[in-house]
């Protein structure tokens, strides 16, 4: 094989194993996540995390990387860079508590997915696999839209694999229901759940999202250019059709009290 075939190969190999899928898992740790209800999400994030192992560990052609977010009255990275599967060990959450505010998990997450600490379009990343659990309601009913909105600008967010798990009262509640279909873009993908089929639920969504990521060509996304001079004195004063003819010292005086 001559030398420039060797490294067109190489060249591939090296391009198929920077491709990553990240994996974000945005956990509702408010006041009612407690006691049966708080050992089904650790035992379902346990279980999903060693999962996303296996499948690592099978020869997966993407990197595969963990994001962990837990939100309630504000929302909190675990992990401010996703991690390799290979090295993430999930801890239990032990502290619950606050309201369930959906406005500060939106943006958190936007910030992240926008600012490019969970993709990297130039490597090819897979469109990532977003994860949303929660027990209730939005605490946060007149607002969290707002922030949904400024989400649904971030080109990312829209080619996201989306999926909303509803617990405990949230699996009744029209609100929940209605926040994680607005979340998710499509009812189909908003699972009520009942504890005892947490981890088989978290475990199936997981395994079928990751497959549906990998299965897409990679994202080009390219990045909004700021054509703002850097010096903002460079700025001309701007001509507005129809303001040719003003005087603005004659027609506009200035105040005087």
């Amino acid at each position: 094989m001559n030398g420039a075939g060797a490294h067109d190969i190489e060249s591939i190999i090296a391009s198929l194993r920077k491709r990553a899928l990240t994996v974000v898992l945005m956990t509702d740790v408010s006041g009612s996540v407690k006691g049966e209800r708080l050992d089904a999400v650790n035992a379902a994030m346990r279980n999903a995390v060693s999962r996303l192992r296996d499948v690592w560990n099978d020869g997966a052609s993407a990197e595969i990387h963990v994001a962990v977010m837990e939100f309630a009255s504000s929302a909190v990275w675990r992990t401010p860079v996703p991690v390799p599967v290979s090295d993430f060990r999930y801890e239990d959450i032990a502290r619950t508590g606050g309201g369930t505010n959906y406005s500060n998990a939106f943006k958190a997450l936007g910030e992240k997915l926008s600012d490019g600490a969970f993709t990297d379009p130039e490597a090819g990343s897979c469109d990532p696999v977003l994860i949303l659990l929660t027990d209730g309601k939005p605490s946060d009913p007149f607002i969290y839209g707002d922030e949904l909105d400024r989400l649904r600008e971030c080109a990312w967010f829209l080619r996201a694999l989306k999926a909303g798990v509803a617990i405990g009262e949230g699996a009744s509640s029209e609100e929940c229901l209605r926040a994680l279909t607005e979340f998710t873009g499509d009812k189909r993908a908003v699972y009520p759940t009942d504890i005892r089929g947490l981890i088989a639920r978290v475990e199936r969504i997981v395994l079928k999202l990751m497959d549906l990521s990998a299965k897409r060509p990679p994202a080009v996304i390219t990045p909004p250019v700021d054509t703002r001079p850097a010096n903002p004195s460079d700025w001309d004063d701007p001509e507005i059709p129809g303001f040719e003819d003003i005087d603005w010292e004659r027609d506009f005086p200035p105040f005087e009290g």
